[in-house]
C-alpha cells in the first residue's frame, strides 16, 4: 500500500521524466551499496583505517577504536576517551585516575568526560574494564556516532536538477513556529542565491567541508561534507517558515561521539528549540543505550516534555537498535524514522524493527547541497562529481534524510494548527497510512518525492 501524503501534492517533483530518468540510475548505485554495506564488517575496518590516516596528523581530531563483536558489524568507539559519572569522582577515585594519567575534562548532565593517555593495551575498552575492575571506579565507553560514513550509498550524493524556489509551499500561520534544531555536520559558509540555508549560523558552527587528510586538507570534499546542509535543506523545503538552528557536532568526515551529541542537544534546547533532528546513529554491545545520550533524553522528558526528538533510524537493513532512535521504543520524547524506497516500500537497506515509529522516502531524496569535488578514492567512485555554484542540489539516501522530512512535517503542523510538537506529531501518524500488523517500519507517509 502506497504511503498516504500528508499535504496532499505541495511538494511535487520540479524534475523532467528524463532528468529524473538519469538520476535514477545513480540511486539505484546508491541504495544496493546501501544495503550491501549493512552488512560488510571488511568495509567498516577499511573505511576506519582510512579515517585514521586521514587524521594522524591532526590532533584535535577525534581518534578512532573498533570494538570488535561477535556478530554484527565492528562498533566504533572513541580511544582516547571515557566517561564518568560525577558520583563517581570523589576525591579517592579521582586520585586513583590521575594516577592511571586520567584526566577529567567536561561535564554535560551527570556525565564527565575523561581524557585517556597513551595506553600499554591498544583497546581503550579493555582499559575500561580494568580500571572499573581494579580501581573499583567505574568508567563507560564514549562511543562514536556517526552520521553514516562508513554505510553510505557508492559515489555518495549524485548532482541532481531537482532545485525548488524557496519557499517551496505556502500554508497557513495560525501560531508562532517551533524552533527546529539541526544537530549535524554544520551548514557551509558558501553563499546560495535562492534562498535556501540562509539562517545565521554561528562560525564553530559551519561546515569547513575539507579538513581531512590532516593538517591542511587535500581540496576536495570530506566524507559528509554537506551533509547537515542537506539535511537543514530538507526542513526548509518542508516547513520554510520555521526557524532553524544549526549546531555541528560531527566533523566534515562525519564523526562524532554520545558524549558531544548529548550537550548540543541541551544547547539547542537552552536556545528555544523544540524540535531536535539528529540525522546520526550507532549501534552498542548488547544493544545497551549510550549512557551520554540516555542521560539526556530522560532529562528532557522530564524537565522539558515539550521538546520532540526526531532521529534517523540507520542505514544497517537488520532490525539491530540504532541509538539515539532506539529510545523511541520506551520513550514517548523520541520519533524512530526509517527509510522507504521511491514507490513506498520498505527500503532494504534501512534499519527496522519495533522500536520504530514511522517511515517516510528516503531513497534519492532531493535538497541543497555544496560546491566543490568529490573525493572519489575515499567515497568509491572512480569518476567523482564536481558541484558547480552558484546553488548545488543532490540525490542522496539514507534515513539521515527522512528524519528531517518528519521533523519538518511535525512543524508545519504545529504552525498551521498552533500544536505542540508531540500534539502535532500524533497529527501527522493520523494522516498517514497505518503500520500493517507486524510491520517493522511504523506508520508511513510520502512527503518528498524519491528517485
Amino acid at each position: 500500500m502506497a504511503p498516504n501524503k500528508p499535504f496532499g501534492t505541495d511538494y511535487s517533483d520540479p524534475r523532467t521524466p528524463g532528468e529524473k530518468a538519469r538520476e535514477r540510475l545513480e540511486v539505484v548505485k546508491q541504495a544496493a551499496s546501501l544495503t550491501a554495506r549493512a552488512t560488510d564488517n571488511t568495509h567498516v575496518q577499511k573505511a576506519v583505517t582510512k579515517l585514521r590516516a586521514r587524521r594522524a596528523q591532526n590532533p584535535d581530531a577525534l581518534k578512532i577504536d573498533l570494538l570488535p563483536q561477535a556478530t554484527g558489524l565492528d562498533l566504533p568507539i572513541a580511544s582516547e576517551q571515557l566517561l564518568i559519572r560525577q558520583r563517581e569522582l570523589t576525591g579517592g577515585n579521582l586520585g586513583k585516575l590521575l594516577s592511571r594519567g586520567i584526566t577529567p575534562g567536561p561535564a554535560t548532565g551527570s556525565l564527565i568526560r575523561l581524557t585517556v593517555p597513551d595506553i600499554a593495551t591498544p583497546d581503550v575498552s579493555a582499559f575500561a574494564r580494568t580500571v572499573t575492575a581494579t580501581d573499583e571506579v567505574e568508567v563507560l565507553i564514549n562511543h562514536v556516532v556517526p552520521l553514516g560514513v562508513w554505510a553510505k550509498g557508492e559515489g555518495g550524493p549524485e548532482p541532481s536538477a531537482g532545485s525548488r524556489p524557496f519557499p517551496a509551499v505556502e500554508y497557513p500561520q495560525q501560531a508562532p513556529p517551533p524552533i527546529v534544531a539541526v544537530l549535524d555536520s554544520g551548514v557551509s559558509s558558501q553563499v546560495r542565491t535562492d534562498g535556501y540555508l540562509a539562517m545565521p549560523v554561528a562560525s564553530e558552527h559551519r561546515d569547513p567541508l575539507d579538513v581531512f587528510p590532516a593538517p591542511a586538507g587535500d581540496g576536495l570534499l570530506d566524507a559528509c561534507a554537506g551533509h547537515g546542509g542537506f539535511a537543514a535543506g530538507i526542513v526548509q523545503q518542508v516547513a520554510p517558515t520555521t526557524p532553524v538552528l544549526i549546531y555541528r557536532v560531527a566533523d566534515s568526515d562525519g564523526v562524532t561521539t554520545d558524549f558531544e551529541v548529548a550537550a548540543a542537544m541541551r544547547l539547542a534546547v537552552q536556545h528555544g528549540a523544540t524540535i531536535l533532528n539528529l540525522s546520526l546513529g550507532t549501534e552498542t554491545p548488547n544493544n545497551t543505550p549510550p549512557p551520554a545520550l540516555a542521560d539526556v533524553i530522560a532529562e528532557l522528558a522530564q524537565t522539558r516534555p515539550d521538546v520532540l526528538i526526531v532521529c534517523a533510524a540507520g542505514n544497517g537493513g537488520t532490525s539491530r537498535k540504532v541509538w539515539p532512535a532506539a529510545f523511541a521504543e520506551t520513550m514517548d520524547n523520541v520519533v524512530a524514522v526509517a527509510g522507504l524506497e521511491p514507490d513506498g516500500d520498505p527500503a532494504p537497506w534501512s534499519s527496522h524493527g519495533p522500536w520504530v515509529t514511522c517511515s517516510t522516502i528516503g531513497e534519492g531524496v532531493m535538497s541543497t547541497y555544496v560546491e566543490g569535488t568529490e573525493d572519489g578514492v575515499l567515497i568509491g567512485d572512480p569518476h567523482p562529481d564536481t558541484f558547480v555554484p552558484p546553488n548545488p542540489w543532490a540525490v542522496w539516501s539514507g534515513t539521515s534524510f527522512t528524519a528531517p522530512q518528519i521533523a519538518g512535517a511535525v512543524a508545519r503542523i504545529c504552525t498551521a494548527e498552533g500544536l505542540t510538537p508531540a500534539k502535532a506529531l500524533a497529527e501527522l501518524e493520523a494522516r498517514a497510512t497505518p503500520a500493517a500488523a507486524g510491520s517493522l517500519y511504523g506508520w508511513t507517509v510520502e512527503i518528498l518525492p524519491g528517485t
